[in-house]
């Protein structure tokens, strides 16, 4: 497959050209390794030891909490004399096994999981263009207008035939080509880019994709844009790995990643967007709609704490039936908090001054009575926390001030959201009503990022059946 299609990890960590110059927590010396991945999608760094191995460190306790940074580097081969060295990062040796061969050789073969594996290969070149490789890339069923792809292959066949008395040699040249519309053109704060389909490849995986960017954005930026154009498409875009290309196409660097956990059960899951991304017609993605909400998201990315609100949101669409309602209700808190740094929305009861009042008259209330110390210690504990504004009456503050009027299904499903996280028990006839509340709280959270964004005045709603489009100040009606 071509570099821009998908990953080639061997191609970029050949063995044969680099040399391992720090062997970090592995067993050593190494004679030769191999970086792949597994059907998980995480990075598997195999290497053999010559010889009885150096005595293992000292091992790690399973279960132990900590942050993995022990790396392991590679050299270009000193014989290529090539220029670019290599470093695997988050190494955590998981297993080895020692062999006897013949002749009284020894081999020990070790399996390490890696966080990621980054190459660099030229200094002081600009870098053009950044590809990422990315998954979940779920174009079925939509139709993407703005920009089209075009693939064109030259194809050279040569035979030759050769014997005592001379030879032959045929040749034949062809070209195939194809056009393909699953693709998109997107600015975003002055960022080009280009977001396609790849072709399955030869492990038939479907969903894949690319992201082409123009010029030399940086990893954090990129997976600030990831993330939004995640929320517009209604897909969770996981991000594999990525090569910078300098104006001839050659690498510059390259760098992949274990790929996270919540990708593989988030490629289940159907393309939801939340508002309408069509111009003409129903199920096309336009790119000129996706560049309005992504610019409109990313400027408010910041306040609105997005990346927290994201990682919340798509686990809570990934969740099983039985907790979704209790991930979507703090992912809603947590855009309710970021919502209420706003100022103009009231954070408590009373003001200070009253409060301050009513506080010092409830502390000697509490003093002079012949309660316990351990109870009176809690009512004093409790007591800091009295004039907070509840959940319930900070919502209706912000639905107020974005205009977004809820009905008495949104209201209800609002209501019940903790009960899940409380271990409300669920029969299994309760299963169709749990499912349809929380396809109202995935909704409510639409219309509040929406809103507060400015990223679209209308939405889609997922409750009803049909899935109508209604305006933002219209809530969900229909049973």
């Amino acid at each position: 497959m071509a570099v821009w299609e998908w990953e080639n990890i061997a191609f970029y960590f050949d063995p044969v050209s680099l040399v391992v110059r720090d062997f970090g927590p592995l067993l050593a010396p190494i004679e030769r390794f191999a970086v792949r991945r597994d059907d998980e999608g995480a990075l598997i760094l195999k290497t053999i030891t010559s010889g009885y191995p150096r005595e293992v460190l000292h091992e790690i306790a399973a279960g132990t909490v900590r942050t993995v940074t022990e790396a392991v580097t590679f050299e270009g081969h000193p014989e290529f004399k090539l220029p670019y060295h290599a470093i695997a990062n988050g190494v955590v040796p998981i297993k080895y096994k020692t062999k006897s061969r013949p002749q009284g050789r020894v081999k020990t073969t070790q399996t390490s999981l890696i966080q990621s594996i980054e190459g660099f290969y030229q200094n002081d070149v600009d870098v053009v263009h950044i590809i990422e490789w990315i998954e979940n890339f779920n174009h079925d069923g939509f139709i993407f207008s703005g920009a089209s792809i075009t693939n064109i292959e030259e194809i050279s066949k040569t035979i030759t035939l050769k014997s005592d008395c001379g030879k032959i040699e045929l040749s034949e040249k062809g070209r195939s080509h194809s056009v393909s519309n699953v693709g998109l053109r997107l600015v975003i704060d002055d960022t080009e880019l280009y977001i396609c389909s790849a072709s399955e490849g030869d492990d038939k995986k479907s969903n894949r994709g690319f992201i082409i960017y123009v010029g030399n954005i940086s990893e954090e930026k990129r997976q600030k844009i990831r993330v939004i154009i995640s929320f517009c498409l209604g897909m969770y875009i996981g991000c594999l790995g990525c090569v910078a290309l300098d104006g001839e196409g050659k690498a510059v660097f390259v760098k992949f990643f274990s790929a996270e956990r919540i990708s593989s059960s988030a490629s289940r899951l159907p393309a939801l967007p939340p508002a309408p991304l069509w111009i003409q017609y129903q199920n096309e993605i336009h790119q000129d709609v996706v560049a309005k909400m992504a610019n409109a998201i990313f400027a408010k990315y910041e306040s609105l704490h997005f990346a927290k609100l994201s990682w919340a949101y798509w686990h809570a669409a990934c969740a099983p039936v039985h907790m979704a309602a209790a991930h979507y209700g703090a992912a809603l808190e947590s855009l309710q908090r970021a919502c209420a740094e706003d100022s103009r929305i009231r954070k408590t009861l009373i003001s200070n001054n009253d409060w301050q009042k009513l506080k010092s008259d409830l502390i000697l209330c509490i003093s002079g009575s012949d309660l316990e110390d351990n109870i009176r210690e809690i009512f004093f504990n409790k007591i800091s926390g009295l004039n907070n504004l509840p959940q319930d009456k900070a919502m209706d503050e912000i639905l107020a001030i974005l205009q977004l009027p809820t009905g008495p299904l949104e209201r209800s499903a609002w209501k019940r959201r903790h009960q899940a996280a409380h271990g409300a028990s669920v029969s299994q006839t309760d299963f169709t009503a749990i499912i349809r509340e929380t396809k109202l709280l995935r909704i409510l959270l639409h219309r509040i990022v929406l809103a507060a964004t400015g990223a679209s005045d209308r939405y889609i709603d997922y409750y009803s059946l049909g899935f109508p489009v209604r305006k933002l100040h219209e809530p969900v009606t229909h049973a």
